[in-house]
């Protein structure tokens, strides 16, 4: 879970290494369209990453992180972007995080995370 909320910072607000990444076939969850990315971590054994940027607004909004042994994945999904000009990164308001079947489909809600107030200073 705690890999699936990093990569999703990471992800979203544009500070995520993807150039060793997988482009795999545009994919369509939860009525939207999705351009995944496969990232792989360091060594043999090792979680898969999968970063799904929204066609529409070019995001990641999404990111899920199965584990390397294939039993357990979990879907980060991220809302409300605020976009910090400034350090020209975005953050996620709120998370959602599920438990994830084989499909990528979220299943079962397991935790919210909502920031009230998000400040750079």
């Amino acid at each position: 879970i705690a890999t699936a909320i990093l990569s999703l910072h990471l992800a979203s607000g544009g500070l995520f290494e993807d150039s060793n990444g997988v482009e795999l076939e545009p994919v369509r969850l939860d009525g939207k369209w999705y351009n995944p990315l496969e990232i792989r971590g360091q060594g043999v054994e090792s979680d898969r990453i999968i970063l799904f940027r929204s066609t529409h607004i070019k995001r990641v909004e999404r990111v899920t992180v199965m584990d390397m042994f294939g039993k357990n994945a979990f879907t980060a999904q991220g809302h409300n972007l605020r976009i910090f000009k400034d350090a020209d990164i975005s953050i996620p308001g709120k998370i959602d995080i599920f438990s994830t079947g084989r499909d990528g489909e979220a299943e079962t809600l397991v935790l919210q995370i909502d920031y009230k107030k998000l400040d750079l200073d």
